[in-house]
Protein backbone atom coordinates (compact mmCIF):
# COMPACT_ATOMS: atom_id res chain seq x y z
CA UNK A 1 0.00 0.00 0.00
CA UNK A 2 1.51 3.32 -1.06
CA UNK A 3 1.21 6.11 1.51
CA UNK A 4 -0.99 9.06 0.58
CA UNK A 5 0.91 12.30 0.11
CA UNK A 6 -0.70 15.70 0.27
CA UNK A 7 -0.04 18.24 -2.47
CA UNK A 8 3.17 20.12 -1.64
CA UNK A 9 2.71 23.69 -0.46
CA UNK A 10 4.43 26.65 -2.08
CA UNK A 11 7.70 27.19 -0.25
CA UNK A 12 10.32 29.92 -0.11
CA UNK A 13 13.72 28.59 -1.09
CA UNK A 14 16.68 29.49 1.08
CA UNK A 15 19.87 29.18 -0.91
CA UNK A 16 22.49 29.38 1.82
CA UNK A 17 23.73 26.01 3.14
CA UNK A 18 21.77 24.33 0.36
CA UNK A 19 24.56 22.17 -1.01
CA UNK A 20 25.88 19.01 0.52
CA UNK A 21 29.06 17.22 -0.52
CA UNK A 22 28.36 17.05 -4.24
CA UNK A 23 26.43 20.32 -4.51
CA UNK A 24 23.51 18.41 -6.05
CA UNK A 25 21.44 17.79 -2.93
CA UNK A 26 19.25 20.42 -1.31
CA UNK A 27 19.02 21.30 2.39
CA UNK A 28 18.47 18.34 4.68
CA UNK A 29 17.01 15.58 2.53
CA UNK A 30 14.75 17.79 0.43
CA UNK A 31 15.21 18.17 -3.31
CA UNK A 32 14.34 20.79 -5.90
CA UNK A 33 13.81 19.85 -9.56
CA UNK A 34 16.04 22.55 -11.08
CA UNK A 35 19.12 24.67 -10.58
CA UNK A 36 19.78 28.09 -12.00
CA UNK A 37 23.38 28.19 -13.20
CA UNK A 38 23.43 31.95 -13.72
CA UNK A 39 22.76 34.47 -16.46
CA UNK A 40 24.64 35.85 -19.46
CA UNK A 41 24.10 39.00 -21.47
CA UNK A 42 22.96 38.65 -25.06
CA UNK A 43 21.70 40.92 -27.79
CA UNK A 44 17.90 41.23 -27.82
CA UNK A 45 16.13 38.71 -30.03
CA UNK A 46 16.60 34.98 -30.37
CA UNK A 47 19.15 32.95 -28.42
CA UNK A 48 22.43 33.33 -30.26
CA UNK A 49 24.12 30.46 -32.06
CA UNK A 50 27.33 31.36 -30.26
CA UNK A 51 25.75 30.71 -26.84
CA UNK A 52 24.30 27.39 -28.02
CA UNK A 53 27.68 26.39 -29.43
CA UNK A 54 29.47 27.35 -26.21
CA UNK A 55 27.11 25.17 -24.16
CA UNK A 56 27.46 22.25 -26.54
CA UNK A 57 31.24 22.59 -26.54
CA UNK A 58 31.30 22.57 -22.73
CA UNK A 59 29.15 19.43 -22.66
CA UNK A 60 31.33 17.49 -25.08
CA UNK A 61 34.50 18.89 -23.52
CA UNK A 62 33.51 17.27 -20.23
CA UNK A 63 33.11 13.91 -21.96
CA UNK A 64 29.34 13.87 -22.33
CA UNK A 65 27.46 12.92 -25.49
CA UNK A 66 24.97 15.43 -26.89
CA UNK A 67 21.70 13.62 -27.64
CA UNK A 68 19.84 16.48 -29.29
CA UNK A 69 18.45 19.97 -28.83
CA UNK A 70 15.38 21.98 -29.73
CA UNK A 71 13.31 25.07 -28.92
CA UNK A 72 10.27 24.19 -26.76
CA UNK A 73 7.02 25.73 -28.04
CA UNK A 74 9.07 26.70 -31.14
CA UNK A 75 10.07 29.77 -29.14
CA UNK A 76 13.23 31.68 -30.17
CA UNK A 77 13.71 32.51 -26.49
CA UNK A 78 13.76 28.91 -25.25
CA UNK A 79 16.31 26.19 -25.94
CA UNK A 80 16.94 22.79 -24.37
CA UNK A 81 19.88 20.46 -24.94
CA UNK A 82 19.89 16.82 -23.76
CA UNK A 83 23.08 14.94 -22.97
CA UNK A 84 24.29 11.71 -21.39
CA UNK A 85 27.36 9.53 -20.93
CA UNK A 86 28.09 5.86 -20.39
CA UNK A 87 27.91 6.14 -16.59
CA UNK A 88 24.47 7.81 -16.68
CA UNK A 89 23.15 5.20 -19.10
CA UNK A 90 24.59 2.32 -17.08
CA UNK A 91 23.00 3.64 -13.89
CA UNK A 92 19.64 4.27 -15.57
CA UNK A 93 19.23 0.76 -16.93
CA UNK A 94 19.89 -0.75 -13.50
CA UNK A 95 16.28 0.20 -12.75
CA UNK A 96 14.23 -2.40 -14.64
CA UNK A 97 10.98 -0.43 -14.52
CA UNK A 98 11.64 2.21 -17.22
CA UNK A 99 14.83 3.45 -15.60
CA UNK A 100 16.09 4.56 -18.99
CA UNK A 101 13.79 7.58 -18.66
CA UNK A 102 16.58 9.10 -16.55
CA UNK A 103 19.28 8.56 -19.17
CA UNK A 104 18.94 12.06 -20.62
CA UNK A 105 20.11 15.02 -18.55
CA UNK A 106 19.09 18.48 -19.73
CA UNK A 107 20.22 22.10 -19.68
CA UNK A 108 17.96 24.92 -20.79
CA UNK A 109 18.34 28.54 -21.82
CA UNK A 110 15.49 30.95 -21.09
CA UNK A 111 15.92 34.36 -22.68
CA UNK A 112 14.17 37.52 -21.54
CA UNK A 113 15.22 40.63 -23.43
CA UNK A 114 19.01 40.84 -23.31
CA UNK A 115 19.40 38.36 -20.42
CA UNK A 116 19.64 34.60 -20.88
CA UNK A 117 19.37 32.32 -17.85
CA UNK A 118 20.96 28.88 -17.90
CA UNK A 119 19.09 26.22 -15.93
CA UNK A 120 19.58 22.49 -15.39
CA UNK A 121 17.59 19.52 -14.18
CA UNK A 122 18.68 18.26 -10.78
CA UNK A 123 19.80 14.66 -11.48
CA UNK A 124 19.27 13.68 -7.84
CA UNK A 125 15.62 14.74 -8.09
CA UNK A 126 15.23 12.93 -11.40
CA UNK A 127 16.89 9.69 -10.27
CA UNK A 128 14.99 9.64 -6.97
CA UNK A 129 11.63 10.07 -8.68
CA UNK A 130 12.20 7.59 -11.51
CA UNK A 131 14.22 4.92 -9.71
CA UNK A 132 12.39 4.98 -6.38
CA UNK A 133 13.66 1.96 -4.46
CA UNK A 134 14.62 -0.04 -7.55
CA UNK A 135 18.37 0.54 -7.11
CA UNK A 136 19.89 -0.34 -3.72
CA UNK A 137 22.56 2.12 -2.56
CA UNK A 138 21.48 4.64 -5.20
CA UNK A 139 23.17 7.57 -3.47
CA UNK A 140 26.53 5.78 -3.39
CA UNK A 141 26.29 4.55 -6.98
CA UNK A 142 25.14 7.91 -8.29
CA UNK A 143 27.76 10.07 -6.56
CA UNK A 144 30.35 9.85 -9.40
CA UNK A 145 27.61 10.83 -11.87
CA UNK A 146 26.63 13.84 -9.75
CA UNK A 147 30.23 15.00 -9.42
CA UNK A 148 30.80 14.82 -13.17
CA UNK A 149 27.61 16.76 -13.93
CA UNK A 150 28.49 19.38 -11.32
CA UNK A 151 31.87 19.90 -12.99
CA UNK A 152 30.00 20.75 -16.18
CA UNK A 153 27.74 23.17 -14.33
CA UNK A 154 30.74 24.97 -12.86
CA UNK A 155 32.09 25.51 -16.35
CA UNK A 156 28.78 26.93 -17.55
CA UNK A 157 27.67 29.14 -14.67
CA UNK A 158 28.63 31.12 -11.62
CA UNK A 159 25.86 29.90 -9.33
CA UNK A 160 23.80 26.82 -8.46
CA UNK A 161 20.53 28.05 -7.03
CA UNK A 162 17.74 25.49 -6.64
CA UNK A 163 14.24 26.44 -7.74
CA UNK A 164 10.92 25.01 -8.79
CA UNK A 165 9.69 23.58 -5.48
CA UNK A 166 10.99 21.46 -2.65
CA UNK A 167 10.08 17.82 -1.99
CA UNK A 168 11.18 15.35 0.66
CA UNK A 169 13.29 12.56 -0.80
CA UNK A 170 11.09 9.76 0.57
CA UNK A 171 7.93 11.46 -0.70
CA UNK A 172 9.55 11.91 -4.11
CA UNK A 173 10.09 8.15 -4.40
CA UNK A 174 6.31 7.67 -4.19
CA UNK A 175 5.34 11.01 -5.66
CA UNK A 176 1.87 11.98 -6.72
CA UNK A 177 0.28 15.40 -6.74
CA UNK A 178 -2.58 14.55 -4.41
CA UNK A 179 -4.96 11.77 -3.46
CA UNK A 180 -6.30 9.94 -6.50
CA UNK A 181 -3.61 11.19 -8.87
CA UNK A 182 -1.27 8.77 -10.70
CA UNK A 183 2.16 7.60 -9.56
CA UNK A 184 5.27 6.75 -11.57
CA UNK A 185 4.08 3.16 -11.85
CA UNK A 186 0.74 4.19 -13.38
CA UNK A 187 1.96 4.77 -16.96
CA UNK A 188 -0.21 5.18 -20.04
CA UNK A 189 0.20 2.16 -22.32
CA UNK A 190 0.38 3.24 -25.95
CA UNK A 191 1.11 -0.09 -27.63
CA UNK A 192 2.36 -3.65 -27.27
CA UNK A 193 4.45 -5.53 -29.82
CA UNK A 194 5.79 -9.02 -30.29
CA UNK A 195 9.24 -8.08 -28.99
CA UNK A 196 11.49 -5.21 -27.97
CA UNK A 197 13.11 -5.06 -31.41
CA UNK A 198 9.68 -4.97 -33.07
CA UNK A 199 8.59 -2.09 -30.83
CA UNK A 200 11.76 -0.09 -31.55
CA UNK A 201 11.44 -0.74 -35.29
CA UNK A 202 7.79 0.34 -35.32
CA UNK A 203 8.39 3.58 -33.42
CA UNK A 204 11.56 4.39 -35.39
CA UNK A 205 9.72 3.78 -38.66
CA UNK A 206 6.92 6.12 -37.68
CA UNK A 207 9.39 8.81 -36.62
CA UNK A 208 10.85 8.82 -40.15
CA UNK A 209 7.44 9.83 -41.46
CA UNK A 210 7.58 13.08 -39.41
CA UNK A 211 4.10 12.93 -37.85
CA UNK A 212 2.48 16.33 -37.48
CA UNK A 213 2.79 18.11 -34.15
CA UNK A 214 5.82 16.13 -32.97
CA UNK A 215 9.59 16.63 -33.06
CA UNK A 216 11.73 13.71 -31.92
CA UNK A 217 14.71 15.36 -30.25
CA UNK A 218 16.71 12.34 -29.09
CA UNK A 219 16.69 8.61 -28.50
CA UNK A 220 18.59 6.24 -26.22
CA UNK A 221 18.24 2.54 -27.01
CA UNK A 222 19.74 -0.18 -24.79
CA UNK A 223 19.46 -3.61 -26.36
CA UNK A 224 20.79 -5.48 -23.31
CA UNK A 225 18.16 -4.21 -20.86
CA UNK A 226 15.49 -4.02 -23.59
CA UNK A 227 14.73 -0.40 -22.73
CA UNK A 228 14.54 2.64 -25.01
CA UNK A 229 13.49 6.24 -24.59
CA UNK A 230 12.58 8.86 -27.17
CA UNK A 231 12.46 12.55 -26.24
CA UNK A 232 9.53 14.06 -28.11
CA UNK A 233 8.86 17.77 -28.56
CA UNK A 234 5.14 18.59 -28.61
CA UNK A 235 5.05 21.18 -31.35
CA UNK A 236 1.33 21.51 -32.02
CA UNK A 237 0.54 25.11 -31.07
CA UNK A 238 -3.01 24.36 -29.93
CA UNK A 239 -2.42 21.18 -27.91
CA UNK A 240 1.33 21.11 -27.22
CA UNK A 241 4.00 23.20 -25.57
CA UNK A 242 2.81 26.43 -27.16
CA UNK A 243 -0.44 25.99 -25.23
CA UNK A 244 0.65 24.75 -21.81
CA UNK A 245 4.08 26.32 -21.24
CA UNK A 246 2.84 29.93 -20.99
CA UNK A 247 0.29 28.77 -18.40
CA UNK A 248 2.45 26.65 -16.10
CA UNK A 249 5.83 28.35 -16.49
CA UNK A 250 8.47 28.56 -19.20
CA UNK A 251 11.31 28.69 -16.68
CA UNK A 252 10.78 24.96 -16.08
CA UNK A 253 11.37 24.07 -19.74
CA UNK A 254 14.38 21.87 -18.85
CA UNK A 255 11.63 19.33 -18.07
CA UNK A 256 11.12 18.94 -21.80
CA UNK A 257 10.93 17.16 -24.17
CA UNK A 258 8.31 14.63 -23.09
CA UNK A 259 9.35 10.97 -23.18
CA UNK A 260 8.02 7.90 -24.92
CA UNK A 261 9.55 4.78 -23.41
CA UNK A 262 9.84 1.18 -24.56
CA UNK A 263 10.32 -1.49 -21.92
CA UNK A 264 10.36 -5.01 -23.24
CA UNK A 265 7.59 -5.16 -25.80
CA UNK A 266 5.47 -2.36 -24.27
CA UNK A 267 5.41 1.27 -25.37
CA UNK A 268 4.33 3.68 -22.63
CA UNK A 269 4.54 7.27 -21.45
CA UNK A 270 4.36 8.77 -18.00
CA UNK A 271 0.85 9.88 -17.18
CA UNK A 272 0.53 13.62 -17.76
CA UNK A 273 -1.03 14.18 -14.35
CA UNK A 274 2.09 12.62 -12.83
CA UNK A 275 4.73 14.11 -15.07
CA UNK A 276 3.51 17.71 -15.12
CA UNK A 277 3.09 17.66 -11.34
CA UNK A 278 6.56 16.15 -10.90
CA UNK A 279 8.30 18.93 -12.84
CA UNK A 280 5.96 21.73 -11.73
CA UNK A 281 5.33 20.65 -8.11
CA UNK A 282 4.32 24.14 -7.01
CA UNK A 283 1.33 24.24 -9.34
CA UNK A 284 -1.87 25.25 -7.62
CA UNK A 285 -5.03 23.34 -8.36
CA UNK A 286 -6.37 26.49 -10.02
CA UNK A 287 -3.49 26.49 -12.51
CA UNK A 288 -3.71 22.74 -12.99
CA UNK A 289 -7.33 23.07 -14.08
CA UNK A 290 -6.24 25.43 -16.87
CA UNK A 291 -4.38 22.55 -18.50
CA UNK A 292 -6.99 19.89 -17.75
CA UNK A 293 -7.00 18.75 -21.37
CA UNK A 294 -3.20 18.59 -21.69
CA UNK A 295 -2.57 15.04 -20.35
CA UNK A 296 -5.08 13.70 -22.87
CA UNK A 297 -3.65 15.88 -25.63
CA UNK A 298 -0.15 14.54 -24.95
CA UNK A 299 -1.42 10.97 -25.12
CA UNK A 300 -3.22 11.66 -28.41
CA UNK A 301 -0.08 13.16 -29.92
CA UNK A 302 2.22 10.42 -28.63
CA UNK A 303 -0.13 7.78 -30.02
CA UNK A 304 0.89 8.97 -33.48
CA UNK A 305 4.28 7.30 -32.94
CA UNK A 306 2.71 3.93 -32.23
CA UNK A 307 0.95 2.44 -35.22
Amino acid sequence: MRPAMHKPLLVTLVFSAFFLRTGICSAGDNLSPYFSLGTVKEKPGKISDSLKTAIQTAITGQGFDVLGSYSPASSPGLWVIAFTNSDIRALAVKAPDRGILAAAQRIAVIKDGSTAELTALNPDYLFTAYFGNQIPDLQKLAKPVYLKIETLWKELGNQKKPFGGLLDRDDLKEYHYMMGMPYFDDPVELGNYASFSAAVAAVSGTIKKNPAGLQVVYSVIDEKSKQAVFGVGLTDQETGEGHFLPIIGKRHCAALPYELVISGSKVTMLHGRYRFALYWPELTMGTFTKIMSTPGDVETNMQKLVK
